[in-house]
């Protein structure tokens, strides 16, 4: 009995440190493409860190505003490749109508321990009712797609962590994969 407490402490002890160092080395969620004028399409979620990291057994978890739970889970595997100078991005790839258009919806970014390293939400404040974010209250992002949004526009974050909610940079080109600056963005959202 005295095993299983002691595992089941390391274990949390863990997944506090493992979450601490992904954060202090900033894997975060990166972008986001959900919903756009007419149906959905090229969805996807962008996840960022540094170069050669390796995140094999994280996972992206979605979760429905209505119940607040769990409704898909992508599994990532391998490291941050070169993308960005000392910063990679891995990008899923969702089917058409395949992430929730929220009011509110939420993602999870779930380290290999089984912590939580961010539960963010667009479209309002939401706690996870199941999966592995559950009890977690989610951070709005603050922004937000809608059925006005024209196909091939996303939503970038910033060096600092903030999501911009306004002017032409709130919604912006798609830039998965991308460099993540360019012509339309001098600031580029991680800061590569």
């Amino acid at each position: 009995m005295r095993s299983k407490g002691l595992t089941r402490f390391l274990l949390a002890c863990f997944s506090l440190v493992a979450s601490s160092l992904a954060a202090a080395q900033g894997v975060r969620f990166s972008e986001l493409h959900y919903d756009n004028t007419g149906t959905d399409t090229g969805e996807a979620i962008e996840v960022a860190g540094p170069t050669g990291f390796d995140v094999t057994g994280w996972r992206v978890v979605l979760y429905n505003g209505t119940g607040d739970v769990v409704y898909n889970t992508q599994t990532l595997n391998g490291v941050f490749p070169a993308t960005c100078g000392t910063r990679g991005v891995i990008v899923l790839n969702y089917p058409t109508n395949g992430i929730q258009n929220g009011a509110p919806d939420g993602m999870a970014l779930i380290n290999a321990a089984g912590g939580v390293v961010e539960f963010l939400s667009y479209e309002g404040v939401m706690t996870a009712a199941d999966g592995p974010a559950a009890g977690t209250t989610s951070t709005d992002i603050g922004v937000a797609e809608t059925d006005n949004t024209a196909v091939g526009r996303s939503l970038a974050r910033r060096p600092n962590g903030t999501w911009p909610t306004s002017g032409h940079r709130a919604v912006r080109r798609e830039g998965f994969r991308t460099r993540h600056g360019g012509t339309e963005d001098p600031h580029p959202a991680e800061g590569v």
